[in-house]
């Protein structure tokens, strides 16, 4: 359960399934990022990940940013594999319980690892939703619109000297529209939700309701794989040089302690094309490069790049 004393919390699920979750820098992204929304707690609900992400990770706990959750598969018979069925159940499930130990806490906003909620005028997100709650009591949860989000240059995929990172790709990002059909996000009140599924409130406690945040004001930046290091679309995108500005001191100080506690030297590797076609693999129409076999059985784990990411702030 969160204390009181608290301000920011997030809670995030890295559920892996037969590989290994391996974008260490990716990592670090998503802490400082959401930290510079006002995010001071984070916890990780984890499946298997590199060493060098678990190192991280555990850089992040000594601090007292991270709090690690193991996540554990059902135990499996020779004919009979439950963890099949559970499908996106895993990753509800590691959603209400980030949710119950969210008590005590205001705002609770589910996310991936590749998603940011960021306003559009740049007010932090915390003071930005409070207002929204002050306005409007009875609003329980809060939907914020997806659009697609484009980095500005590749980021790193294989060896690369560490000391050369200072995340440009991250400037002058580009979004696209807002998606109305989704998939969308929630910020919710703790108080006020009894159970949350991955895009949607599920149940209210009486006298809440749930709303649809301004698009003009606020968005959900989705930088998947699947498009934001392509080329984007030259009509209907929007270039914006400030999303991530205020963020990128602490991300580069931050990124440079990492480097030099746990990299032996200024040579690193990422593993993040082998990651990419691995998380095509949820979708059979991207199977080329992995054995069938072995696609069909991480799609059936659909949670394997799940990641439920918490934005909190206490009464």
């Amino acid at each position: 359960m969160i204390q009181k004393q608290l301000f920011g919390i997030q809670c995030i699920q890295l559920l892996k399934y037969l590989h290994r979750y391996a974008d260490w820098l990716q990592v670090i992204e998503f802490i400082e990022i959401w930290m510079s929304q006002g995010v001071s707690h984070f916890f990780f609900y984890f499946y298997t990940t590199s060493q060098i992400v678990m190192d991280i990770l555990q850089y992040y706990e000594t601090k007292g940013i991270v709090t690690l959750l193991p996540w554990r598969s059902f135990p499996t018979g020779e004919d009979e594999n439950p963890n099949k069925d559970v499908y996106r159940l895993a990753h509800s499930l590691a959603n209400n319980d980030c949710l119950w130990r969210s008590q005590g806490a205001r705002f609770v906003a589910f996310v991936d690892l590749d998603e940011y909620i960021l306003t559009m005028n740049g007010v932090p997100l915390i003071a930005f939703i409070e207002k929204k709650a002050e306005q409007c009591p009875r609003c329980g949860s809060f939907a914020v619109i997806h659009r697609k989000m484009y980095y500005s240059s590749p980021r790193p995929r294989s060896e690369f000297h560490w000391d050369d990172i200072k995340f440009e790709w991250l400037i002058n990002t580009s979004y696209g529209l807002p998606e109305k059909d989704g998939p969308h996000k929630q910020i919710v009140q703790s108080k006020t939700v009894s159970i949350i599924s991955t895009h949607s409130t599920r149940k209210s406690y009486p006298g809440y309701i749930d709303v649809n945040l301004n698009s003009s004001e606020i968005a959900l930046l989705h930088a998947s794989h699947k498009w934001s290091e392509t080329n984007h679309p030259v009509s209907n995108v929007s270039i914006s040089p400030s999303f991530f500005v205020d963020a990128l001191p602490s991300l580069n100080m931050a990124f440079r302690e990492i480097g030099r506690l746990l990299f032996k030297s200024k040579t690193v590797r990422i593993e993040r094309t082998l990651q990419m076609e691995i998380a095509k693999c949820t979708n059979q129409k991207f199977m080329t490069n992995i054995p069938r076999k072995f696609c069909i059985e991480l799609a059936l784990v659909h949670f394997h790049l799940k990641v439920i990411a918490v934005l909190i702030l206490l009464y």
